[in-house]
């Protein structure tokens, strides 16, 4: 069905010289969000948490966009229920975690539940530097460009983007890239993101607007950073990597 709909829009472009591509401007897309828990675990604590932890837990997460603006959400209820306690569940996130972009003013509204707390995010679009490779890989039907980039100093990101669906946007509010990314790895946080399912029809633009919540504090992702910083060094673990945690926190 996606390849005579873009058949058609390619036929129909040709003839009254509009762009062939990109092509499409509305799109919902779902990801998989995959986690290694066990990756993290020192050896000697390996056996303990083998117990009581699967290897892999997976999350879907749904996101929406018109071109100008985007939505990315956990879908309820698609939660491992057996992934564990404590960091290994926070790894998959809350629920009422919403990353809502509006690329027309440069904007991006998080709504993000941080242990006993919500806070709500306000700040401008990120500037990544991504470096575009040649390689190529499909994913969800989609023929997807690999790109990488260095974030937060030192985590190194892989995505793998489409141009035939223009929104600049993807998974966990990730941007800059010439079309909409279905695939997102990053290697230091043993997770993986890939689009499971595409679909350019059922956008509904209500759907897509900033989150509110009267309760939560009002932020920025740089002051909760500095935050996360002296909540860590006043209450250290022996075993969990304070930047790993802050990572997995904020991206």
């Amino acid at each position: 069905m996606k390849k005579i709909f873009l058949l058609l829009t390619i036929a129909l472009g040709a003839g009254t010289g509009y762009a062939q591509s990109p092509i499409l401007t509305k799109a919902k897309i779902e990801y998989e969000k995959k986690v290694n828990s066990w990756a993290s675990v020192p050896p000697d604590m390996l056996d303990r948490i083998k117990q009581n932890t699967p290897q892999y837990s997976s999350t879907f997460y749904s996101f929406e966009t018109d071109g100008q603006k985007s939505i990315y959400k956990q879908i309820p209820s698609t939660n491992n229920n057996n992934m564990g306690r404590g960091f290994f569940r926070m790894e998959q996130g809350s629920e009422d975690d919403v990353v809502y972009t509006d690329f027309t003013t440069d904007q991006q509204i998080s709504l993000k539940s941080v242990f006993e707390k919500t806070y709500l995010l306000t700040d401008s679009i990120g500037h990544i530097n991504w470096k575009i490779t040649n390689d190529f890989r499909e994913i969800a039907g989609f023929n997807c460009r690999r790109a990488t980039a260095l974030i937060m100093d030192s985590v190194f990101v892989v995505a793998f983007y489409t141009n035939e669906i223009v929104a600049q946007g993807g998974p966990e509010g990730f941007t800059g890239l010439p079309g909409t990314i279905l695939g997102l790895v990053i290697n230091r946080l043993h997770t993986t993101w890939y689009a499971t399912k595409v679909s350019v029809v059922d956008v509904d633009p209500s759907r897509i607007k900033a989150p509110t919540d009267s309760k939560a504090e009002k932020s920025n992702k740089k002051k909760l950073i500095e935050s996360l910083k002296d909540r860590f060094q006043s209450n250290r673990n022996s075993w969990i990597n304070d930047d790993r945690m802050i990572w997995g926190i904020m991206i």
